[in-house]
């Protein structure tokens, strides 16, 4: 994964570590993981979603519901503050769900 996590992610993951929401849990950052198990590490998920064809390279997976919805940062537009919009998908389908992480927290 070579896209940079934008800052108010990583403020959230530095503060609040692990999360779910309800019962859907926000991909993280892990330290280390065993690569024989599957985690919910950031980079991991992303690399997996993109092998799939689930995600676009230029996307970062940040959660996927039991509903099958997928939320991802869209590397291609980022803000003056390193942001980037959040997009909700389902199925081909995919559509602006929140213009930062920090909204996606908010909204979900």
């Amino acid at each position: 994964m070579s896209q940079k996590p934008p800052p108010s992610y990583l403020f959230f993951s530095e503060n609040y570590g692990y999360a779910s929401i309800f019962t859907d849990e926000i991909f993280s950052i892990y330290p280390e993981f065993d690569r024989d198990m599957s985690s919910g590490d950031i980079a991991e998920r992303t690399l997996l979603y993109r092998q799939q064809n689930a995600i676009k390279p230029t996307e970062i997976v940040l959660c996927q519901t039991d509903s099958a919805e997928i939320f991802v940062l869209d590397t291609t537009r980022v803000d003056a503050r390193g942001e980037y919009p959040v997009l909700r998908k389902v199925g081909d389908e995919s559509a602006l769900h929140a213009p930062t992480f920090a909204d996606f927290i908010i909204k979900l």
